[in-house]
C-alpha cells in the first residue's frame, strides 16, 4: 500500500449526531491522496456503526478499548499516522472541499512553516450560520494573539507530522483540554505558523462542545500557556500572577472595571513584544488583529456599559479601519437598543448565545 501524503486525524466519543456529516465533508475533498484515521474513543452510541457503514477504503478505524480522552487519543493517532502532513478534523465540524488541497499547497510553498490553520465559518447545532471567526494570518500576529487567546482553530490545523510528533512529542497529556493551544504555543516558541486567509472549515458551536462545558477546567491550563509565552517574549516586563490573570481574562470577557488596567497592561506588552519582533510594527495584519481584540471587548460590554463599549469600538477603528467590515453591526445595534433580551432570544432560537466579535 502506498504511503498517503496526508493523514486526516479525528477522534470521536459518542459523536453520532454530527459524525456522518463531518466524515462526508472529508471524503468529499478535492485532494484525494489521504488516509482518514479515526480513533473511536470507546463510544457507546452508534458512532462505530456510522463509520463502518461508509465503507470507504481511505478510512482507517482504530477502536480504543477504553475511553482515554481527546488528548491521549490524538497522540495514539499521531503515532499511527502515515502521512507527511496531518490535518485535524473534529467529529462535529465540517471541512470545505478545497481545504486539504489549499493547505498542502501552502505548506509546500512555505517549507519553513510547520503549522497552518484557516479562517472559519460558525454554525449552530442545526447547521445554521452564526457568523465567522477571523484570525491573524501572519506569524508575528499569531504570536501576539497567542498571549491572549488561541490563535489557530484546532479543527482547521494542518501540520508537518515530523515536527509535531518527533520534535515536540505531540500533545501534552497533562492538558485534558486546551491541548491544541498548548501545542501551538510550544511550536510558536521555535517556528513560525500561519493561517490561510480563506474560510475552509465550519465550526459547530453547541452546548455539548468542549469549549462550552469545560471552561473552569481550562482556566489553569490557559494560564500555564500564557505564562510560558510571556516569560519567553516579554522578559523585560515583570508580570506577576495578577497580570497573567488579567491577560487570561480576555478569553472569559473582561468586566468593565478590568478594561482600563487590561488596556494599560496590553500597551506595555506591545512595546516589549515589538522589541523582539520589530517587523510586526509595520504589519497591517497585526493592526487588524489588535483592532479585533478591542472590538471584541466592546461587543461584550454592550449590555454592561454602553459608553465604555463604544470607546472600545472607537479604539478598534483607530487601530485599523478595516475592522469596520468585521463588526456585526446589526447585532451591535440590537444589543444597544434591546440589551440582554437579544441574547435571551438568541438562546431560545438557537440553543446558544450570540457569537462575539473575533
Amino acid at each position: 500500500m502506498s504511503t498517503p501524503r496526508v493523514t486526516v486525524l479525528m477522534s470521536v466519543h459518542n459523536g453520532g449526531r454530527w459524525l456522518r456529516a463531518a466524515i462526508e465533508s472529508v471524503l468529499a475533498q478535492s485532494w484525494r491522496d489521504f488516509e482518514f484515521l479515526i480513533l473511536d474513543d470507546a463510544s457507546t452510541d452508534d458512532s462505530v456503526a456510522q463509520i463502518e457503514a461508509l465503507a470507504d477504503t481511505r478510512i482507517r478505524l482504530i477502536r480504543l478499548p477504553e475511553n482515554i480522552g481527546l488528548t491521549r487519543s490524538l497522540n495514539v493517532g499521531l503515532r499511527e499516522a502515515r502521512g507527511e502532513f496531518v490535518a485535524r478534523q473534529d467529529a462535529d465540524d465540517l471541512s470545505s472541499p478545497e481545504r486539504l488541497a489549499a493547505q498542502v499547497a501552502f505548506l509546500e510553498r512555505h517549507p519553513d512553516v510547520p503549522l497552518a490553520g484557516t479562517q472559519a465559518r460558525l454554525i449552530d447545532a442545526e447547521g445554521r450560520s452564526r457568523g465567522v471567526r477571523d484570525l491573524p494570518c501572519e506569524a508575528d500576529s499569531i504570536r501576539w494573539l497567542s498571549l491572549l487567546d488561541n490563535p489557530i482553530i484546532h479543527t482547521s490545523a494542518m501540520f508537518r507530522a515530523a515536527v509535531i510528533r518527533d520534535e515536540f512529542g505531540g500533545y501534552d497529556e497533562s492538558f485534558s483540554c486546551c491541548q491544541d493551544y498548548d501545542l501551538w504555543a510550544r511550536v510558536l516558541l521555535r517556528h513560525p505558523a500561519q493561517n490561510l486567509s480563506e474560510r475552509l472549515v465550519s465550526v459547530r458551536e453547541h452546548g455539548g462542545s468542549i469549549s462550552a462545558t469545560r471552561s473552569d477546567e481550562a482556566r489553569p491550563l490557559v494560564r500555564r500557556v500564557v505564562r510560558r509565552l510571556a516569560d519567553a517574549w516579554l522578559p523585560a516586563i515583570t508580570l506577576d500572577d495578577a497580570a497573567i490573570d488579567l491577560l487570561c481574562a480576555f478569553r472569559r470577557h473582561l468586566a468593565p472595571e478590568e478594561v482600563a488596567p487590561f488596556r494599560e497592561l496590553l500597551a506595555r506588552c506591545d512595546a516589549e513584544f515589538a522589541s523582539h519582533f520589530p517587523d510586526a510594527a509595520a504589519s497591517e495584519d497585526l493592526a487588524l488583529t489588535r483592532a479585533g481584540v478591542f472590538a471584541r471587548i466592546g461587543y461584550n460590554l454592550l449590555t454592561k456599559d454602553r459608553t465604555l463599549a463604544l470607546r472600545q469600538f472607537a479604539a478598534a477603528v483607530r487601530a485599523s479601519p478595516a475592522v469596520l467590515a468585521r463588526i456585526p453591526w446589526p447585532r451591535v445595534v440590537a444589543l444597544l437598543i434591546f440589551g440582554d433580551r437579544v441574547r435571551a432570544w438568541a438562546g431560545r432560537e438557537r440553543g446558544t448565545d450570540l457569537q462575539s466579535v473575533r
